[in-house]
This record gives structure tokens, C-alpha cells and sequence, in this order.
């Protein structure tokens, strides 16, 4: 199945790996709906760690043998240097913003992490 459907993933709090359940139903959800691409809006993400980062990369082991891609987006500056230090840019499609992209218009799934 070819799809071109990219849905758009909002998180908001502290990410970490108390949020990995959030995220594996998240990783679920985009398995059964065939989409093309999971877009990790990081806006309003207040901080996060190297655990936040084994969830993302445990995310992306589990969504590319389906052929979905996974992406990031609005990295705040301490987020964008531990990507940058731990080479994570590299896995990972980042954009500035979601603004532009091809998204699903019902495909918006906000997630409240940790209290910030």
C-alpha cells in the first residue's frame, strides 16, 4: 500500500521515557492507518533527555520495517543541540515547522507528556 498521508504528532511537557506508552500507541495507530510519515511536533516540548531520545529511536525501529517515515519539528534550542551532540539529526528528518507540510487534515494528535 502506497500512501502519501502524513500525520502530525503534537507533544506538549517533559519528554521522557515515562512517555513511551503514549508514543507506542501513537506508533499503533499510524501502523493500522497506513500512513506515509509521523511528524513529531516538538513546540511545546519543555525538555527532554537521552530516555526521550531512546523513545524516538525505539519509535523509529518499530515504524520503519512498515515503510512509515518518522520526522521532528519545532526543536527548541536545547532540544536541537542533543540531537546535534548524540548525532540523532542524522536518523532523523528535521523542520523548522510543520507549516508547509503535506499533513492530513484530520490527522493532528496532540499528546500531554510529563507535567512540565
Amino acid at each position: 500500500m502506497s500512501s502519501t498521508i502524513v500525520r502530525e504528532l503534537k507533544l506538549s511537557g517533559i519528554f521522557d521515557l515515562n512517555c513511551s506508552s503514549s508514543i507506542d500507541r501513537a506508533a499503533t495507530a499510524a501502523i493500522k492507518d497506513g500512513i506515509a510519515t509521523l511528524l513529531i511536533n516538538m513546540r511545546d516540548v519543555t525538555f527532554m533527555d537521552s530516555r526521550g531520545l531512546r523513545v524516538l529511536v525505539c519509535l523509529l525501529r518499530t515504524l520503519k520495517p512498515h515503510g512509515i517515515g518518522v520526522a521532528v519539528c519545532s526543536l527548541s534550542p536545547q532540544v536541537k543541540v542533543l540531537f546535534e551532540i548524540t548525532s540523532m539529526h542524522r536518523l532523523f528528518e528535521i523542520y523548522d515547522r510543520s507549516d508547509g507540510l503535506a499533513l492530513d487534515d484530520d490527522a493532528v494528535t496532540s499528546i500531554q507528556l510529563s507535567a512540565a
